[in-house]
Parts: C-alpha cells; structure tokens; sequence
C-alpha cells in the first residue's frame, strides 16, 4: 500500500500553510502499546515519557491540562481519564 501524493511540494516549505500544523510531531513507540494495552494508551505514555524526561523535578512530576492532553494527541477527555485510571492501576503511572 502506497499514498499518492497528487500535490505538488512547495519550493519552501516555510511557507507551506501546513508548516504549523506539522512542525512538531509525537514519536510514538510501539513498545508503550504493548506495555499499556492499547494504542490510545501507548501514544498517552509516550508523550507522557516525553514529558517526564523534560521535567526539572527530582520525582518526574509534571502538570498538564486535559486541553493540553487533547492538543498533543488528540485524545478525548473521556479517552485520557480512561487510559489515566489503567495506567494508574498498573502502577505505571501516579
């Protein structure tokens, strides 16, 4: 399986109107969907992995909004209080 790809690239992609919209993507690792259950679960804890190696607090901690949760990866409040309670009931997750 192939995409085609019927546009043509723009000469910069400065310029190109999805620039914003691309410039920063997630790196999700397989690995967290197996450890987590699921691939909603896996993308959570690879950005949460993300997040926790960026931290300036000894324990790991860090604070973000659900807004900000569904921003970054597009889960649904609903989806992220779901995959929180499972992690948390795996101990992977405080």
């Amino acid at each position: 399986m192939t995409f085609v790809n019927n546009t043509k690239q723009p000469k910069n992609r400065n310029k190109s109107k999805y620039a914003n919209i691309l410039a920063s993507p997630i790196a999700f690792h397989r690995v967290y969907a197996t450890i987590a259950g699921s691939a909603c679960a896996g993308l959570f804890l690879s950005q949460a992995m993300y997040w926790d190696s960026r931290t300036d607090d000894p324990e790991g901690w860090f604070y973000k909004t659900y807004e900000q949760w569904t921003s970054e990866t597009a889960l649904s409040r609903y989806e992220l209080d779901k995959i929180r309670h499972h992690l948390t009931s795996m101990n992977i997750l405080r």
